[in-house]
């Protein structure tokens, strides 16, 4: 079974046209990471890039060096929650498409290139659409890169790379796509990651075609939100996504996680404050969401968040 999944995700590659050249050289200097500084992500993205002349050659080198080394990790693929942050996958040598994701969105934070992890549904070949009926969850990137917007799919260059094709021309697919052709086959919950001014809905994305012309002033919306701080930029893209797709589910599941993150871990009281005002966000849209479908499990998760925050912060710990 593993190998048919294998087998229908490497079929994947022949979906679209190639996305851009990989500069020789900078193949060459990538191929030359010591192994001794590979598990230190600051360390890999501060070699990787010194031959870079541009934003667009360090977002290459980053992705051609990702998808070369990091393997896919089949016995995670069906655990969309296990997405790695960056040491993690840097010491597994593994990954599932939120890994790969992950990591490239912190090398291009090490090295200032403005870079998102966007969550999503990638749509496969027809063999997968047809016997599967699955809506393949899956995650890639955006990246401004000098001066423009780029998509970028990580997971789904490895395989391209073992190609002859690759092997004779350094072309990359997947890597700098045009957003129109991106668009049929990623299709992100959030549509102004779509980069386009016509996003596809669900139903033109299933069906690959349009229907009608929406007009989303996509920049002015990317604009709005990372003039945010992180925690209001999350919140954002999960209200977009939910306006998008009407998913309570989805929807309160992100708010929930977005509290959670910020009171876990080492003690700091303001994000702790900030916890307690996201949960409290939460139970208000809880609330007016209502009835959904839906157990109580969101409102025990948000009190008993509540309650760890009040602990936290009178305990100081």
């Amino acid at each position: 079974m593993r190998l048919i999944i294998l087998t229908l995700n490497l079929l994947i590659v022949f979906y679209v046209n190639a996305g851009c050249e990989l500069p020789s050289h900078l193949k060459a200097h990538a191929d030359t990471l010591p192994r001794a500084i590979q598990k230190d992500h600051k360390k890999v993205s501060e070699f990787l890039v010194k031959p870079c002349k541009n934003e667009a050659e360090k977002v290459q080198i980053f992705s051609y060096w990702i998808a070369k080394n990091i393997r896919y990790d089949l016995k995670h693929m069906k655990q969309i929650n296990r997405n790695k942050i960056a040491r993690e996958v840097l010491y597994y040598r593994s990954a599932v498409c939120g890994g790969f994701s992950n990591l490239l969105k912190q090398f291009c934070d090490n090295e200032n290139v403005l870079c998102y992890t966007v969550q999503g549904i990638g749509r496969g070949n027809f063999f997968q659409r047809y016997f599967t009926k699955l809506k393949c969850r899956h995650a890639w990137n955006v990246a401004y890169v000098d001066g423009e917007w780029k998509c970028l799919d990580v997971t789904w260059l490895g395989p391209e790379l073992k190609s002859p094709e690759f092997k004779k021309d350094l072309q990359m697919k997947w890597i700098f796509e045009d957003p129109v052709e991106f668009s049929k086959s990623h299709l992100p919950y959030d549509p102004r990651w779509q980069l386009i001014k016509d996003p596809n809905t669900k139903k033109e994305f299933w069906r690959n075609k349009d229907i009608e012309e929406r007009n989303y002033n996509w920049r002015d919306s990317i604009a709005t939100m990372i003039t945010s701080d992180q925690v209001e930029a999350k919140l954002i893209t999960l209200k977009g996504a939910f306006i998008e797709n009407n998913d309570a589910e989805a929807y309160m599941n992100g708010i929930i996680n977005v509290g959670w993150r910020l009171v876990g871990g080492t003690y700091d009281s303001l994000e702790t404050i900030r916890a307690i005002e996201v949960f409290q966000i939460a139970q208000n849209k809880y609330t007016e969401l209502k009835p959904y479908k839906s157990d109580n499990k969101h409102l025990s998760q948000i009190k008993l968040g509540q309650h760890l925050c009040r602990k936290r912060l009178e305990m100081k710990e």
